[in-house]
């Protein structure tokens, strides 16, 4: 019922976009909007209001009301109300939304660039912050802007992402054969694929479904996912794979960016960029704190040969990234070394 009321929602403010009605009273304010006005500017996205997500958000929130003195508000739209992530950037496009962070636009908009996205290969994020900073960066971010008419703002990480399993797993020979719901990002597919699992890319709506009735042996997550999702009643063993971390990216919709005066642009990006900073100095600590939730409710913790399989992920990590954009493979080798 729920999904069903967000396409509904969804559905009425394409239409009214398209309509030429414009953004109603509580999106951006006209151009001529003066600094002293009162405006309320709708965020969202589709991962649910706790753990991390809530932290950051909240602490957004907060920081846009203190910097304009309270002339700057947002609504919070959380667990996917407004949509899915593509019906978000769809509505981030139309100017119906304001605001949101997004993992998806990648995938859609420059695929050949995505090399966040592949795993084992970034170890943190300072380093994808150098590969964003990169000449491959400027053109992500100008793609962004031509293609989705949005503005790339920054981003943050949930931290690695680990797996959840009813088959416990410590290398990847023990991997084998095991079916694992993954994203539907083939890089994720293909590299797993090559380490011997059997990869089944399922919507995270219906993780619970397919563990319950097995189409699936586990799942990979953020720690904060599974926690929220109280994965230790549907799997006995917690899996630090720290694959990947596929951080969240921050857009502003230049739609919203054109109405607003320089000022307002200003408090709108110290804010996200205060949140950023913000979280990221409490997510490992939230993360040991999910780790102590998972185990204390009977989950098994499993720190695998991670070194095993780097090497085993190896030959589709190289081929995956010889297939990107020219000029995205040098990038990124540079961004992880430091430079």
């Amino acid at each position: 019922m729920k999904k069903w009321i967000a396409l509904i929602l969804v559905t009425i403010l394409i239409t009214t976009a398209l309509a030429g009605c414009g953004s109603t009273a509580n999106t951006a304010p006209s151009a001529a909007t003066k600094t002293s006005d009162k405006i309320t500017l709708k965020f969202a996205t589709t991962d649910e209001d706790s753990g991390i997500d809530h932290e950051i958000t909240q602490t957004f929130k907060k920081r846009l009301g203190e910097l304009s003195k309270g002339t700057m508000n947002v609504d919070l739209f959380m667990a996917g109300q407004m949509g899915d992530e593509k019906q978000a950037l769809e509505l981030l496009k139309l100017g119906e939304l304001d605001i949101g962070y997004n993992a998806i636009m990648g995938d859609l908009y420059y695929k050949d660039m995505y090399a966040i996205a592949i795993p084992f290969l970034f170890p943190d994020v300072d380093s994808m912050d150098r590969y964003m900073a990169s000449p491959t960066g400027d053109k992500i971010k100008k793609i962004l802007m031509e293609k989705g008419g949005v503005q790339y703002a920054g981003m943050f990480d949930f931290g690695p992402r680990y797996f959840t399993s009813n088959k416990p797993f410590k290398t990847p020979e023990e991997m084998k054969g095991i079916k694992i719901r993954l994203p539907q990002i083939q890089s994720w597919i293909d590299v797993f694929k090559q380490i011997g699992a059997s990869p089944t890319p399922i919507a995270a709506t219906e993780i619970v479904t397919a563990l319950k009735t097995g189409t699936v042996d586990g799942q990979e997550n953020f720690l904060s996912n599974i926690a929220g999702r109280q994965m230790w009643e549907y799997q006995k063993y917690l899996i630090a794979t720290k694959h990947v971390m596929l951080p969240q990216t921050w857009l502003i919709s230049d739609k919203t960016l054109k109405k607003l005066n320089e000022q307002q642009r200003q408090w709108l990006s110290q804010a996200i960029n205060d949140a950023i900073k913000d979280i990221r100095s409490k997510t490992t600590t939230m993360n040991q704190e999910f780790i102590k939730k998972a185990t204390d409710n009977k989950m098994t913790l499993i720190e695998p040969d991670r070194a095993a399989f780097v090497k085993a992920a190896q030959p589709a990590v190289d081929k995956v990234l010889s297939q990107m954009a020219p000029g995205v493979a040098e990038d990124a080798k540079k961004a992880i070394a430091g430079k």
